[in-house]
């Protein structure tokens, strides 16, 4: 088995949440793909925010050459304020199950994990996740994620004997 990570690379819809934080960038998953991994602290100075039930916004991934994906951990660095939750969803060839990330009120990494087995390629490649705010009436923030891929390699090496 192999580990990978792969950052948000670009908006998919819908993008109902808003844009926050300086300076202001052209795209929303701008805001979050600056390449930090947990447990270093992403650029709090940007942030998506999501304020009201049902709001959420998708993103495209990254991708890696994989010969299948057996599980993805999306990581993200968020917070919220008021009673409410982030939940979380991936999209590997269908939307999976939403999973709470229980945020706190002050910003720290969650994470969940979606075991699926045997993805194929063409499901790593068209990998997006979402967040949405399920219920509540506060605000919730993202300022950073990124997914962990577990996955075994395509295994297309060729061998090469010599005899002498």
């Amino acid at each position: 088995m192999a580990t990978g990570y792969v950052d948000p690379n670009g908006d998919a819809s819908p993008l109902e949440w808003s844009k926050a934080g300086g300076p202001p960038q052209t795209y929303h998953y701008q805001y979050l793909n600056d390449g930090t991994r947990q447990p270093d602290v992403p650029n709090t100075s940007l942030w998506l925010e999501g304020s009201g039930i049902g709001v959420q916004e998708t993103l495209d991934m990254g991708t890696l050459t994989v010969g299948t994906v057996s599980s993805v951990t999306l990581w993200a660095y968020c917070s919220a304020v008021g009673e409410t939750d982030i939940t979380a969803s991936i999209n590997m060839g269908g939307w999976q199950e939403w999973l709470s990330l229980a945020p706190d009120m002050t910003y720290a990494w969650k994470s969940k994990v979606w075991d699926g087995g045997s993805w194929n390629q063409a499901a790593m490649d068209g990998l997006q996740i979402a967040f949405k705010q399920p219920a509540g009436g506060g605000t919730v923030q993202v300022a950073g994620c990124y997914a962990e891929i577990t996955y075994t390699t395509t295994g297309t090496g060729a061998r090469v004997f010599v005899i002498d």
